[in-house]
């Protein structure tokens, strides 16, 4: 999304590809950035946009589906929730399964702190 992710973040695209679509668990989801991903942060190695996403299978991402993100954020956000809480849980799964985050504690906080 920001030119090049970093190595760290690298690792972190490819697990959320190989982990499915973070709502449906469906296989070969594409990189969803939120809104604000963009974003530059001191103490951030990078654009914190780079950790501050999620898989998303097609179906949800740019479908015509009445809840997809393309047709209408607000009917996405009722049936699964807002993007944030997404992230969130999807940084929850990665941590239940290696024991710590993607990135580090601060980058998280700070994160979180400015989402």
């Amino acid at each position: 999304m920001n030119g090049n992710p970093n190595s760290r973040q690298k690792d972190w695209h490819n697990w959320l590809r190989d982990t499915g679509c973070a709502v449906t668990g469906a296989s070969h989801p594409t990189i969803q950035h939120i809104k604000g991903a963009r974003m530059r942060l001191k103490g951030v190695d990078g654009f914190a946009g780079e950790w501050y996403c999620y898989g998303l299978c097609f179906e949800y991402h740019l479908g015509n589906r009445h809840d997809s993100l393309a047709t209408s954020k607000r009917a996405f956000n009722s049936t699964w929730g807002s993007e944030r809480n997404i992230w969130i849980k999807t940084i929850e799964r990665y941590e239940n399964q290696y024991g710590k985050k993607p990135m580090s504690e601060v980058e998280y906080k700070i994160i979180v702190d400015r989402a």
